[in-house]
């Protein structure tokens, strides 16, 4: 599957779900985890543009107390979980 951002991913499950305000409309993002498998193309355009991709012991200080910052605490132990089993998994 190709993400929004270019890169190739495999979608590992949830993360969770959070309703924010848009045009004066309540409106609901379901938001997933994901484990990128490779990149196209448009990668490059968004890699430390509008993509960061972050350590997981740092996500925290950057969602602080925000919806993002809800879903992060519910998913941070299975971040870290894949995390380190890629790590560790041989290619």
């Amino acid at each position: 599957m190709v993400e929004e951002t270019g890169l190739l991913v495999e979608v590992i499950g949830e993360a969770g779900e959070c309703t924010m305000r848009r045009e004066g409309k309540g409106r609901r993002h379901v938001f997933f985890l994901m484990r990128a498998t490779g990149q196209t193309p448009d990668w490059p355009h968004h890699d430390g543009r509008d993509t960061f991709l972050i350590d997981p012991e740092k996500v925290t200080r950057y969602m602080g107390q925000t919806a993002y910052g809800e879903i992060w605490e519910a998913c941070r132990e299975r971040v870290k979980e894949l995390c380190q089993a890629n790590q560790t998994s041989p290619e």
